[in-house]
C-alpha cells in the first residue's frame, strides 16, 4: 500500500512538471488570493469580538458584569476608528520589536490601553485614545514593562499546565489588564466575588 501512495506523489509531481508555468504561476495566484480573503475575514471577525471582550471586562471590572450582545453594540464610527488605532498602534509596536525586544515592549506597554479608553470615550478621535493611552502611562512606564514580564511568566507556566493553563492565564492577564488601565485612571476596580 505504502508503494501506490509513493507512486501517486511521483504521478502529481511529474503532472505539475509537464504542466505549463503560466498555469502553476495563475494556480498559485489564485490560492493566494483565496488565502488573503480567508485571512482579511478573520481578522475582521476577530477585532469585532475583541471590541466586544475589552467592552465586557470593562463591565465586568466596573462590578456591571452583565454578559449580552450589548457589548458589541457599539456605533460603527467607534469600530472603524477602534480598527485605525490598532493599525497605527500595532505598526509602531512593530518597529519597536524590530529595533530590538526592549523598546518594542515598552511601546506596548504604553500603548496598551487605548481600546479601553476608546471605548469609556466613544467620542474621541483615533489619536485622542491612542495619546491617552501614551499619558496615562507616563510616570508607570517601568512597571507596566515589568508588567509585560510577569505576563510572560503567567502564559508559561499556563503552557505547563498541559497547555490548559493557557486559558485560565490569558483570562487572568485580559483582567489584569483592565485593573490596570482603571486604576491609571484613578477609577477604583469593583471586582466581587460572589458564591
Amino acid at each position: 500500500m505504502g508503494g501506490s501512495q509513493a507512486l501517486d506523489v511521483d504521478q502529481m509531481i511529474q503532472n505539475q512538471k509537464s504542466q505549463d508555468p503560466a498555469t502553476n504561476l495563475q494556480q498559485a495566484i489564485q490560492m493566494l488570493q483565496q488565502n488573503l480573503a480567508a485571512s482579511m475575514v478573520c481578522m475582521v471577525i476577530n477585532f469585532v469580538l475583541s471590541v466586544g471582550l475589552y467592552q465586557i471586562l470593562l463591565n465586568c471590572a466596573r462590578g456591571n458584569g452583565n454578559f449580552t450582545i450589548d457589548a458589541w453594540k457599539q456605533p460603527g464610527a467607534l469600530f472603524a476608528k477602534l480598527f485605525v488605532a490598532e493599525i497605527i498602534a500595532s505598526f509602531v509596536v512593530l518597529v519597536g520589536f524590530c529595533c530590538c525586544f526592549l523598546p518594542g515592549i515598552y511601546l506596548y506597554s504604553r500603548l496598551q490601553f487605548f481600546p479601553y479608553y476608546m471605548l469609556d470615550h466613544k467620542d474621541c478621535g483615533v489619536m485622542d485614545g491612542i495619546e491617552a493611552s501614551w499619558k496615562s502611562t507616563k510616570e508607570n512606564d517601568i512597571t507596566l514593562c515589568l508588567l509585560f514580564f510577569v505576563f510572560i511568566l503567567i502564559m508559561i507556566l499556563g503552557f505547563l499546565c498541559c497547555c490548559v493553563g493557557m486559558f485560565v492565564a490569558e483570562i487572568l492577564i485580559y483582567f489584569a489588564v483592565v485593573v490596570c488601565y482603571l486604576t491609571l485612571n484613578s477609577e477604583e476596580p469593583k471586582l466581587e466575588v460572589t458564591e
